[in-house]
């Protein structure tokens, strides 16, 4: 065996990528019996020691009193670590013209005097192994890190004692925020919005947010206990208004819009309307079909008999003719789509008050529309049709149920019904096929 071992003599021994403490319980022949710091025994082989202390535990020892004794050592030798001056000595030996690779018994031979206790030259060994910034160890040698590596651990490790004072402080904000111990200003949560997101986060998303492991951890730090308390947390905080659904965030939806679409619908709500080269059938009575909560009413219908031909008018809000193509509003509506219908309440896709005062078809309002007028013959063949910009007045706006209930039994009702069967009629005959509820049942 090349190395001089005894038993009860301590040594530094391989444990993946770190140097741990342990004292040889037994030798024999090629494998090596140790006591670790943990109290259990491990078999290593030669190449597995790191360090010989030439220091040793007390013979009668048992394996859980050399587990206090290695446990009190480490503490020692990591409180003295900084006492030892790596920088000093990686000044000394670097050198750019050189391989700077070391056996750790040259450096010894080095740098430590003959006259030093184990004790010393376990403190330089310990400092040298655990050191990241001056020095690498590498199959058995230590090599010096270039200025420029030092220069980048160094910066990388300033940062994280800086991300980790941030954290601390974060969370001693936090804690304070959820026991309502501490006054709330836009300084500090701009100063913790990174941290803030991650409750966000979750209480938005729940268990399928991306960053789940990272807000769990620092929700259970704070005392944050579930979703409902997370929301909790950030209506306290004053980031969430109270009616606030999180659902609307988990899809993005908005229930508020920019300052600049805001100002744009207003000023288009307080401009005088001009219906100057609009034909004008406000005359003309017309009708909304829609369900019951219906609140952006977009289309009529208007239907008259003239002799033995009828003409039926289709009648579609006119939004184009306030809103222009890249504007405020048309960006606005292209990211949200739609209006959306809630059991509480709709989310617009433009301003409401713009909806209601000038796009939406309701009743008794003078509106602009664009019109198709389709007149049909006496047969139901269609005989001429149009389309023309028209200013209109909404007579009605009724339900499905009321358009089924009364409207179809009015001549308009009953004439627009016969024309959906004959229409109906002709494309069966032409070949289209209806599909009807028995034909899909298996």
């Amino acid at each position: 065996m090349p190395l001089k071992l005894k038993v009860n003599e301590i040594v530094f021994f391989k444990k993946r990528n770190f140097i741990s403490l342990a004292s040889i319980n037994e030798l024999n022949n090629d494998q090596i019996s140790v006591i670790t710091e943990e109290g259990k025994q491990l078999n290593l082989q030669a190449d597995q020691i790191v360090y010989c202390s030439g220091a040793f535990s007390q013979k009668t020892a048992n394996s859980s009193e050399i587990k206090l004794e290695l446990r009190a050592l480490r503490r020692q030798l990591d409180e003295n670590r900084e006492k030892v001056d790596l920088k000093i000595i990686w000044d000394c030996m670097y050198d750019p013209e050189k391989s700077n690779a070391y056996k750790l018994q040259d450096i010894l031979e080095l740098y430590i005097d003959k006259d030093s206790s184990c004790l010393e030259k376990l403190q330089f060994v310990w400092a040298l192994q655990r050191d990241e910034i001056y020095f690498k160890k590498q199959e058995g040698l230590i090599y010096l890190n270039t200025p420029s590596e030092s220069e980048e651990i160094i910066r990388r490790k300033d940062e994280a004692l800086r991300k980790e004072k941030e954290k601390e402080q974060a969370l001693n904000w936090l804690k304070a925020v959820h026991e309502g111990s501490v006054e709330i200003n836009k300084e500090d949560i701009e100063e913790y919005s990174d941290y803030i997101e991650l409750i966000k986060g979750y209480a938005v998303f729940i268990d399928k947010y991306e960053r789940l492991k990272e807000a769990k951890a620092l929700l259970n730090a704070v005392g944050i206990r579930d979703e409902i308390d997370a929301i909790e947390f950030l209506i306290k905080s004053g980031l969430w208004d109270k009616n606030e659904d999180p659902i609307f965030k988990r899809y993005g939806i908005k229930q508020t819009y920019p300052q600049k679409v805001i100002n744009q619908s207003e000023d288009l709500v307080n401009k005088e309307i001009n219906y100057d080269r609009l034909l004008d059938i406000t005359k003309l009575q017309l009708i909304s079909i829609d369900d019951e909560n219906t609140s952006d009413i977009d289309d009529a219908l208007s239907v008259e008999i003239i002799g033995d031909k009828t003409r039926v008018g289709v009648h579609i809000s006119n939004v184009a003719a306030f809103i222009y193509e890249k504007d405020y509003l048309d960006h606005e509506a292209l990211k949200r789509g739609e209006t959306i219908y809630l059991a509480e309440g709709n989310i617009s896709m433009f301003p409401p008050e713009l909806v209601s005062k000038l796009l939406t078809l309701s009743a008794k309002n003078i509106r602009k529309a664009l019109s198709l007028f389709v007149t049909f013959d006496s047969e139901f063949n269609i005989s001429n049709y149009e389309f023309v910009q028209t200013k209109i007045n909404v007579n009605k706006n009724i339900s499905y149920k009321e358009a089924n209930d009364n409207y179809l039994k009015t001549d308009q009702g009953r004439r627009l019904l016969d024309i959906t069967n004959a229409l109906r009629q002709k494309r069966v005959k032409n070949g289209a096929h209806y599909f009807t509820a028995s034909d899909n049942e298996d």
